[in-house]
């Protein structure tokens, strides 16, 4: 299954020179939802809302939850 999210240009760069391997995103129904049992492989990050936004994939190695946040942790990023 492929989760995807949206990020901030800042947190996107972080990504794609690989400072940043881990992401957070809160424990709220919201990501529950879209996170909770599913065997996710892939995370697709898109840049923004616009039509035209940058989009980039990264394989998921793993996903903890402490129930405070998910931490997914990253693997290589690859642009599309």
């Amino acid at each position: 299954m492929i989760l995807k999210l949206i990020i901030s240009k800042k947190w996107a760069h972080e990504i794609l020179f690989n400072n940043k391997r881990v992401e957070f995103r809160e424990y709220k129904p919201f990501y529950m939802r879209r996170i909770g049992d599913n065997n996710i492989h892939t995370i697709e990050f898109q840049i923004g809302y616009s039509v035209n936004a940058i989009k980039f994939t990264c394989d998921c190695l793993g996903i903890h939850c402490d129930y405070k946040n998910y931490q997914i942790k990253l693997g290589e990023p690859r642009l599309n």
